[in-house]
């Protein structure tokens, strides 16, 4: 039998909405429906969640979280020096 719609893991029947060419997916109560944003223009990060906005990013900088936007920033040192802090850290 076709349904227009998904079945979650918890058996919660979710409906179709509206979703047009090049949209995301993204659910909204209980239904899923499509989403004029791109990837590469917001990040979700999982403490709130809080939906981060891709500011302006120059070749070489590091990322920096400033309030709700992620931006581009020099970081006053070397790269060398930032990849060894990087390694020191473990991340």
């Amino acid at each position: 039998m076709f349904r227009n719609g998904l079945r979650t893991a918890d058996a919660e029947d979710l409906t179709t909405g509206v979703i047009t060419t090049l949209q995301y997916l993204r659910r909204v109560g209980s239904q899923i429906v499509g989403v004029a944003t791109t990837i590469a223009s917001v990040l979700r990060e999982t403490g709130g969640p809080t939906d981060l906005t891709v500011g302006a990013i120059a070749d070489t900088e590091m990322l920096v979280r400033s309030g709700t936007t992620i931006v581009g920033s020099s970081p006053g040192m070397s790269r060398a020096q930032v990849l060894l802090m990087i390694d020191l850290k473990g991340v």
